[in-house]
């Protein structure tokens, strides 16, 4: 799924289901020179990325579960949709429960 819409759209349905939230380059202190194809994962040994379960959205944000490494507890991460590139959807993967 591509972003661009707005605050109604249709990301708002991805809720519960597991996700790869790509993130702006301009954002994360790449220069222009420095393009990278959307579905990069890391760029020069640094991730673009981040893998978890979408848990909300508005207007501003998204929030994303990330669960932890080696049984540690999951993080959630709030991110501005402004640092947003796309977000990709692994297709059948809601969490049970989730809204």
């Amino acid at each position: 799924m591509l972003w661009g819409c707005g605050p109604g759209d249709a990301l708002k349905a991805q809720t519960g289901h597991r996700c790869v939230v790509h993130f702006r380059g301009d954002y994360l202190g790449m220069a222009s020179s420095t393009p990278f194809p959307p579905g990069t994962d890391e760029v020069n040994g640094s991730r673009v990325d981040m893998a978890g379960t979408l848990k909300g959205v508005d207007s501003d944000w998204l929030t994303l579960e990330v669960p932890g490494a080696s049984g540690a507890p999951a993080t959630e991460w709030v991110i501005p949709r402004d640092a947003v590139l796309m977000v990709s959807f692994d297709r059948g993967q809601r969490i049970p429960g989730s809204n």
